[in-house]
């Protein structure tokens, strides 16, 4: 019989494997089983680390294979996409997960410019706090009837502004006129058409 001693995770964000994280337990008896752990803190986020179990026996040290994870990000924002719209109105929404601070100053900008030199804003009362997730969902209003807007959330996360990706979407024609094929009965013909209001009742 012996003992397995000095069981450790080794970690990095390459293959140098210059960090040490010492397990719980950090010993174990030879051909017995054992669930061993270990907790990595300060990691960096949205990154990738490689790791290895490693144990010493008769001053000898033995590896596990090479595994991998990658962090969270700091947070993400999601502006999803626009279906519900009219020629003067559009409903937007969109998501925030913020995996450790606070999120706040949230809102939708929107224009008819790509780069967003110029764009109006909607403010969201909603405030995200570390390791929360959030839907937000608001209502443009007072849109120009067939015309492309470009819509983005803007927030700010420790002190700097950060954005969504941005969606866009085409305002319908405030009316539209369909003619229906006439209906000849001999020397007569009856017309017909629908006209389709286009507005958000």
């Amino acid at each position: 019989e012996g003992l397995i001693q000095n069981i450790r995770f080794k970690y990095s964000t390459n293959y140098a494997f210059n960090n040490i994280s010492n397990t719980t337990p950090n010993s174990a008896i030879l051909d017995s089983s054992l669930d061993v752990s270990s907790t990595l803190t300060n990691l960096i986020p949205n990154t990738t680390y490689y790791y290895k179990l490693v144990a010493t026996y008769n001053d000898i040290d033995y590896s596990s294979p090479i595994l991998s994870f990658t962090t969270l990000p700091d947070f993400t924002i999601t502006m999803n996409d626009i279906y519900n719209y009219y020629s003067s109105t559009a409903d937007v929404s969109g998501n925030i997960q913020s995996n450790e601070n606070e999120i706040s100053n949230i809102e939708f900008q929107y224009g008819t410019k790509a780069d967003f030199s110029e764009f109006s804003s909607f403010p969201s009362s909603t405030l995200v706090t570390g390791n929360t997730n959030q839907n937000i969902v608001s209502s443009l209003s007072n849109l120009i009837p067939e015309t492309t807007y470009y819509v983005r959330i803007k927030a700010v996360h420790n002190g700097i502004n950060v954005y969504s990706v941005v969606k866009s979407f085409k305002t319908k024609l405030e009316y539209s006129i369909n003619l229906y094929n006439p209906n000849i009965s001999g020397n007569s013909a009856t017309l017909s058409a629908l006209i389709d209001n286009k507005k958000k009742n």
